[in-house]
């Protein structure tokens, strides 16, 4: 790459057109509304590679460049206004330029749009040693609405450490602009500098390029070594054409200007550094300890990864969809989680839509036969026909739309998923290099073993230690089937969909309370004579069918869960403790799951419940101040007490009542004991 360069100043209005700043960096005939004229240069000999790019909720007027600038110049009222920032990086040589484009993406998107603004990048290449690109960048954000935020910053009087107002020469108080967006913090502007620095050093990996810049310079990095001066275009040339009549006329050549004099005298200078740093760095060798090579090996197992093209693709997209500059196994299994969120969102706006089409057809129903209740709907019987096709028109518009959404989900999962296997592959290769004598798991696929896996993995990375044990799998005969995998990874699910379902059920019924009221009060207060009324009620009657059709099947997807947990606990403890297990709250029940799941292991059902009890009791201690606890509340805690005392003393009368072996054997294995020789002799 040569020098890293990493430059951002303001483009002021009272200095300079951003309109004309626009055009000079895109090569584009831009008209300038301020100015009344069209801003054009000369034609450069290599078009610039230019586009843009902006936040998702930025108007689509943003993508028009002349519209851009000339409507920033607009909401920037005061003649002296930032209207612009504008950022010059270098790009690095070593790479392609669509692998130069790739990079510029990404760090702009991660960097500047992911924070509000709209980007308008520009790639010069006019000379092969030196790709550049120049960044402007919108300086007011836009509100969700896609309008201009009014303000950017707010004034803030100045007090001194006392408390008192700082006064200026005329005696009246101090104040100063306080930025609200951020953008103008110097600490930004580092974050920047250091973001795109990793960003070239990345890319030197992904493309094997074994070198790296840094955005600090050579005194912050602790070289010895100094940095050279960039040439300005002029000099530049004038070096290239003194070394052309020096190799032409055979004579050694030797800089002309003064900026090329230096560099010549800090290369030499350098060289004889960085011959003595290596020297030092071999002597280092000797004294490396082999914890220091493994560590170099274990970091070749990413470096020397095989990437094709669809690894490639579905890492670059798990990185954008996340905003991180690096995917690892959590970073993909976040990405999965989105897109079971996404699909959950999919299914339940298809049920919505499918709930407003029994609507529409039961209020044709309706008015076929003549029957009242058309109202209720935001119908009237002169209107009927045109009002049911626009709305049965807006439906399909709907539906199409979704279509589309769900083309977008499955191509979305499915980098997503490659994405996610491939982090997998890498995270079982790094633990089996750490761990070798874990051989048992290596091969085991579940969520619980690969969260076990990386947690230790990310343990070596931050501080370079393999423990000498690792207690999760001390006992990891009780992974060793698929079987008790499956039902492990079963039993998390379980575990989740009931935390996350209970809040729905206990959020839906009293949304649809306020939903009933206003469609009640719509109905009530609306004049059915005005299309828009009509429409009104319309809306607000479709919201509430969604809502409570929702409602309804979260009820039965909720009993489903509450069903599968009641018949994961009998698989714990056995078919004896059955009445017991169906009188415990659920609540209760979930608790137990959970020990189950972070304990790897089971007591009987009595002792787990006196644990259960214990550790709510702790609970309530930690959440409540007893002095402000009322009478009502202390009972009701009192009364979940007895219960449970109720049901650890029918589950100690229960136990041992069962026989069936297998699962004698199964629950044994739970507990992480050894059977008896009379069990064994049984089982035989």
């Amino acid at each position: 790459m040569g020098i890293y360069y990493f430059d951002a100043k303001f483009v002021s209005k009272a200095k300079q057109s951003a309109v004309a700043k626009a055009s000079y960096v895109s090569n584009d005939a831009l008209y300038s509304e301020r100015d009344e004229e069209t801003k054009k240069f000369r034609e450069r000999v290599v078009k610039p590679e230019s586009f843009i790019i902006a936040p998702s909720h930025a108007p689509e007027w943003v993508y028009n460049r002349e519209s851009l600038w000339n409507e920033a110049e607009k909401v920037e009222k005061q003649y002296n206004a930032q209207v612009q920032r504008e950022v010059v990086v270098a790009l690095p040589i070593e790479i392609s330029n669509q692998e130069q484009t790739n990079l510029l993406r990404e760090f702009v998107q991660e960097n500047f749009v992911s924070d509000g603004m709209v980007a308008d990048v520009n790639i010069h290449r006019d000379q092969e040693h030196n790709p550049h690109a120049h960044i402007l960048l919108t300086v007011r954000p836009f509100k969700e609405n896609g309008e201009w935020f009014d303000t950017k910053t707010k004034k803030e009087y100045i007090y001194d450490e006392n408390g008192n107002p700082v006064l200026n020469d005329k005696g009246k108080q101090k104040t100063r602009n306080v930025d609200l967006t951020g953008w103008n913090n110097k600490n930004k502007l580092l974050l920047w500098r250091k973001n795109y620095a990793e960003k070239v050093n990345e890319y030197y990996k992904i493309n094997g390029i074994s070198q790296s810049v840094s955005h600090l310079s050579y005194e912050e990095q602790g070289k010895e070594i100094k940095a050279k001066q960039r040439l300005t275009r002029s000099e530049f040339y004038v070096e290239k054409k003194e070394k052309e009549n020096a190799k032409k006329n055979n004579y050694e050549y030797k800089p002309v200007t003064n900026f090329g004099r230096l560099n010549s005298e800090i290369e030499v200078y350098n060289e004889k550094i960085i011959k003595l740093q290596n020297e030092i760095e071999q002597l280092e060798k000797y004294k490396e300890n082999a914890n220091t090579f493994n560590i170099n090996k274990f970091k070749d197992i990413r470096n020397n990864f095989v990437w094709n093209d669809s690894n490639f693709k579905a890492v670059s997209f798990v990185k954008e969809r996340q905003k991180v500059k690096f995917v690892n196994y959590d970073v993909s299994l976040k990405a999965m989680d989105s897109m079971k969120y996404w699909k959950q969102n999919i299914d339940k706006k298809l049920r919505s839509f499918e709930r407003e089409e029994k609507a529409l057809t039961s209020v044709k129903s309706m008015y076929q036969d003549n029957k009242d209740g058309i109202a209720r709907y935001g119908f009237i019987t002169n209107n009927f026909v045109k009002d049911f096709n626009e709305r049965m028109s807006l439906l399909n518009e709907k539906y199409e739309s979704l279509t589309k959404e769900v083309k977008s989900y499955k191509e979305s999962y499915k980098l997503v998923k490659i994405s996610h296997e491939m982090q997998k592959q890498l995270l079982d290769k790094e633990f089996e290099f750490l761990y070798p004598n874990y051989k048992e798991i290596h091969d085991i696929d579940s969520f619980e073993i690969n969260e076990i896996k990386n947690k230790y993995v990310e343990e070596f990375k931050k501080n370079d230690q393999v423990v000498s044990s690792i207690p999760e799998l001390e006992s990891y005969e009780i992974f060793t089937t698929n079987e008790e995998q499956d039902f492990r990874n079963d039993v998390w699910d379980i575990v989740a969909d009931y935390r996350n379902q209970s809040k729905v059920n206990f959020s839906l019924p009293k949304k649809l309370d306020k939903l009933e009221q206003d469609y009640l009060n719509a109905i009530k207060s609306s004049s059915l004579d005005i299309q828009e009324e009509r429409n009104d009620v319309y809306k607000k009657a479709i919201l509430y069918l969604s809502t409570k059709n929702e409602i309804k099947h979260a009820t039965k997807v909720f009993e489903e869960t509450k069903n599968k947990m009641f018949k994961a606990l009998i698989e714990i403890y056995g078919k004896d403790q059955q009445a017991t297990i169906e009188k415990i709250p659920d609540k209760i029940k979930v608790k137990l799951l959970e020990r189950f799941l972070s304990e790897r292991s089971v007591n009987e059902l009595s002792e787990d419940l006196k644990l259960v009890k214990k550790q709510q009791l702790k609970d309530m201690d930690k959440s409540n101040d007893k002095a402000k606890w009322e009478p009502e509340s202390q009972s009701r805690d009192n009364s979940i007490g007895g219960i449970l005392t109720e049901l650890i003393d029918t589950a100690k009368q229960n136990e041992g009542n069962y026989d069936d072996l297998e699962n004698k054997r199964k629950r044994a294995k739970r507990r992480m004991k050894k059977l008896t020789k009379e069990e064994i002799l049984d089982m035989e």
